[in-house]
């Protein structure tokens, strides 16, 4: 058990940024504190002193899929890890996804991206693909459905809030769903194919394996009832602490477990993500972490330590209302158009923790939003 206390008398925010912090750091316990067991939230008003009380009960998930429909049948390839061991694989997955054909017998057909294997399948898995990161591999589950008739939209919304579901995420209509999927279109298909990444916690429902939509379900993607209902919005989603300006040509995405906010960027054929976090403050190996996400997956450690400590020096100083914070550049290569990450910390004072907004995309509109983020970062409040 974690107390979190402070008296009045020592504070020196007003009560707005008292409640900000507060709201920050139950937002931070599932993720700083992630490796204890028993992983759950709870926070409520106590007498002075006491703020806050976390007992642990989740972890923190990610699950990056494919969604293929052909003809009758419909292809998945999903992996479930902890978010950050599926940050570099995003931007591979689209690509074997766009390489996709179909063999005389009505089997997918792929390039693999450098370092790739596809292995035999167990179970319901057609096969395994995986995927080089650090020191382990990521498994993606490959499986083979058939496409029930009827309504594609309304299957593919029940079964995409299935996957969120998974996540102890809310279900959502298709409709405000779509902004956040990765859309494909392939040769001779006559429905797109979509890439869904998504963010929440281990303690949904339905967790019956790495494809599965729990006992009795049907299979990963089936139409019937969500197991567990409807998971209730996260505290960040509930009880948002911030206000902003929103920039010209940032689509809101929505928050979600471990967001306050995330935002979508689209510039020509180049796009781009902003999303706005809190996390422990940890400049050296954040940065460590930051400049791995963008190297190639076979850079040395060394490489990537060097390069990460050549950005940090490199920081400059950036204004918000809610304190003096640093901006950092971090690029994959030295060209002109390497995929980079601009990233703003605003330390929160009395928290030992940090608001981060990560702006990540090709370097061209890297460099286009660098100012609007300066701008988004210096327009931040806190709700009255």
């Amino acid at each position: 058990m974690y107390v979190l206390a402070c008296k009045p008398s020592r504070l020196k925010f007003d009560q707005r940024f008292t409640t900000f912090r507060h709201i920050v750091l139950a937002l931070l316990l599932p993720v700083s504190l992630g490796c204890e067991p028993k992983q759950e939230v709870r926070v409520y008003k106590a007498p002075k002193q006491v703020v806050a009380v976390a007992q642990l009960t989740a972890q923190p998930k990610r699950s990056l899929a494919a969604i293929i429909p052909h003809g009758s049948k419909v292809f998945y390839l999903k992996a479930m890890e902890a978010p950050e061991r599926l940050e570099t694989l995003v931007v591979p997955l689209t690509e074997l996804v766009k390489s996709v054909t179909f063999s005389a017998s009505g089997l997918p057909v792929w390039k693999l991206p450098e370092g790739w294997q596809e292995k035999a399948g167990t179970g319901m898995s057609i096969a395994i693909l995986e995927a080089p990161v650090l020191e382990k591999s990521v498994p993606f589950a490959v499986t083979q459905l058939d496409l029930p008739p009827g309504d594609w939209d309304g299957y593919l919304e029940s079964n995409l809030n299935r996957w969120r579901n998974q996540l102890a995420l809310p279900p959502l209509p298709l409709a405000e769903q779509k902004p956040s999927l990765i859309e494909l279109t392939l040769d001779g298909e006559a429905r797109p194919a979509y890439i869904v990444d998504l963010v929440g916690t281990s303690a949904g429902g339905g967790m019956g394996g790495p494809m599965s939509g729990g006992p009795m379900s049907g299979g990963p993607m089936s139409g019937g009832p969500m197991s567990g209902g409807p998971a209730a919005p996260s505290q960040a989603e509930e009880k948002s602490p911030l206000e902003y300006k929103v920039p010209e040509g940032w689509v809101d995405a929505g928050a979600g477990p471990f967001r306050l906010a995330t935002f979508k960027i689209v510039e020509g054929e180049a796009s781009g993500e902003v999303t706005l976090s809190a996390a422990k403050s940890d400049l050296k190996g954040n940065a460590i972490m930051w400049q791995s996400q963008l190297m190639q997956q076979d850079a040395k450690q060394e490489a990537i330590e060097e390069q990460a400590t050549a950005s940090i020096e490199k920081g400059e100083p950036i204004k918000s209302l809610l304190g003096a914070g640093t901006l950092y550049l971090f690029r994959a290569s030295g060209e002109e158009d390497a995929m980079s990450l601009l990233i703003a910390e605003i330390p929160i004072e009395g928290a030992e923790a940090s608001l981060f907004v990560k702006l990540k995309g090709p370097g061209a509109l890297v460099t286009n939003n660098r100012a609007k983020l300066i701008e988004f970062v210096a327009s931040f409040n806190v709700k009255r």
